[in-house]
């Protein structure tokens, strides 16, 4: 896991994930994401684990995603999809007439 944003542990047949940026409140970064996938492969693994815990530490569980790494992955996929398949013109529906 990386820079220890998430804390994987494992004690008495319970896994906990913890996501470890409350000075974010926890929000998510692209490498977290990896982590907590691979912390899930790791308790699907493991024969000793019976639950999976996801936690927080701080005062929040999760902010959601953290903005500031979105706009180095792509700043703007949803205008490239409308520019890709314009509106149909606002006339009368398609389909069966009256």
């Amino acid at each position: 896991m990386t820079d220890q944003q998430l804390r994987y542990h494992v004690e008495h047949a319970v896994a906990t994930i913890t996501l470890n940026r409350p000075e974010r409140k926890n929000a998510f970064t692209l490498a977290m994401i990896d982590d907590w996938a691979d912390g899930l492969r790791r308790a699907a693994a493991d024969d000793e684990v019976r639950v999976v815990v996801v936690t927080g530490a701080g005062d929040a569980f999760c902010s959601g995603v953290d903005l500031t790494v979105l706009s180095a992955v792509d700043p703007a996929p949803l205008a490239r999809k409308k520019n890709a398949h314009p509106r149909r013109s606002q006339g009368r529906p398609r389909g069966r007439r009256s």
